[in-house]
């Protein structure tokens, strides 16, 4: 882990992102603690922080946390292959999803300073069923069927968490304008009209890029602005400990 993170394992069989959140809601394990899996098919880790801004501000941790597994997989893929952000926190590689970014967070409304968050990343190593064939599926891919079979798990959630601790000072100095334009710069739907399902209805539009709290900004084909916001998409503890 870079400075300033610790990290502890946990079972192939738990998810490092619900045992963060335990942990952190039980006041276990605190800021900079990293939970990551030993589940050898998927490099999957969670981040938990004490924020000292609100909630909305926090929601701005996604995707800034998607740049930087952009930079990691830079390193990680061979050249030329496209990495692409789906909203509201798909990592695609060269068009299907490889990765994912979630956000959990202690109960608060949003203008409110959370006790703690958790920002969770996976990358897809391997595919899980053996019997799989690469192609099979156009929806999803792993990093061995896009020529970065040979990185291990360490190696893998070594990289993303180094970038990701170098993105974070840089987002504590600089702000989110400053890698909105990256993020905007690889955003699936950016060049052309992209369809979405979002709160039970099917939403299309180009996107035009995030607000000040990641919400997605689209323009309709009237050539009106619409804002989906990032809000459903927290993560939370419900009373028998479990994210819902």
């Amino acid at each position: 882990m870079p400075p300033l993170l610790s990290g502890s394992s946990v079972s192939g069989a738990v998810r490092p992102f619900d045992e963060a959140c335990r942990l952190a809601e039980a006041a276990e394990r605190g800021a900079g603690d990293v939970i990551w899996s030993r589940n050898t098919e998927a490099a999957d880790c969670a981040i938990i922080l004490e924020p000292d801004v609100p909630l909305a501000r926090c929601q701005q941790l996604v995707p800034m946390t998607m740049v930087a597994m952009s930079e990691a997989l830079a390193m990680l893929c061979p050249p030329k292959v496209a990495v692409e952000f789906r909203w509201p926190g798909d990592i695609m590689i060269n068009g299907a999803k490889g990765g994912d970014v979630r956000l959990a967070a202690a109960a608060c409304a949003s203008e409110a300073v959370p006790t703690w968050i958790v920002i969770a990343m996976r990358l897809q190593l391997v595919h899980g069923d053996k019997d799989f064939e690469p192609g099979e599926r156009l929806d999803i891919t792993c990093l061995a069927e896009e020529g970065a079979g040979g990185r291990s798990r360490s190696e893998v959630i070594g990289s993303a968490c180094s970038h990701w601790m170098a993105r974070l000072n840089r987002w504590q100095e600089d702000g989110f304008r400053a890698l909105h334009d990256q993020w905007l710069y690889r955003a699936v739907g950016r060049d052309e009209v992209m369809t979405m399902s979002y709160a039970g209805e099917d939403v299309a539009g180009r996107v035009m890029g995030l607000d000040d709290e990641a919400g997605l900004i689209l323009r309709n084909d009237d050539q009106s602005l619409r804002i989906l916001s990032f809000a459903p998409f927290i993560m939370h503890l419900n009373d028998a400990g479990e994210l819902a």
